[in-house]
């Protein structure tokens, strides 16, 4: 299923080495167990039902 919130890694510049922040960011948003995630898709935090929500997306 397509993800329309993906966040894409996309470098600053041609030859930019991403730090490990930038990787981890880039991991936390793609991980719905992380606030990132549902703080990069509009959400405070991880809501309680997180759970329920991905399942019903993978449907």
């Amino acid at each position: 299923m397509f993800n329309q919130y993906l966040i894409t890694m996309k470098p600053k510049e041609k030859n930019y080495d991403y730090t490990q922040d930038d990787l981890d960011n880039h991991a936390d948003q793609l991980n719905p167990n992380n606030d990132a995630y549902w703080q990069s898709r509009g959400e405070e935090e991880r809501p309680e039902d997180w759970e329920d929500r991905v399942e019903d997306e993978e449907d």
